[in-house]
């Protein structure tokens, strides 16, 4: 795609958002919950405080990618009703430790 094209595309699709309020709202709607997930990473970060200290790019992706699924399981195990959380043993919550664990 040329430049010129490329520009005129992004114009329609600035257009289409200015004037379509339903597609605003998603838009508004998506980036809000993606804010969201970032600030609410910063709480289980176990990178120095939320701070990647090293320089190595691949060091700093794996941090990253650590901190998320830390994030996901966080929210996962929050978001997850009780009926969902009931062991092969008739209701109880499996305990890390081994034990039942009924709540």
């Amino acid at each position: 795609m040329t430049i010129p094209v490329g520009r005129a595309v992004a114009t329609v699709q600035l257009l289409r958002f200015i004037s379509d309020p339903p597609l605003r709202r998603r838009v508004t709607a998506a980036t809000d919950k993606v804010e969201s997930f970032n600030n609410f990473t910063d709480w289980p970060a176990f990178c120095n405080g939320g701070v990647i200290a090293e320089n190595d790019p691949a060091q700093q992706e794996e941090a990253v990618k650590l901190t998320s699924l830390l994030t996901n399981c966080v929210i996962f195990d929050t978001t997850l009703p009780d009926e969902h959380r009931a062991g092969a043993s008739g209701g109880g919550v499996a305990d890390h430790r081994g034990g039942s664990g009924r709540h």
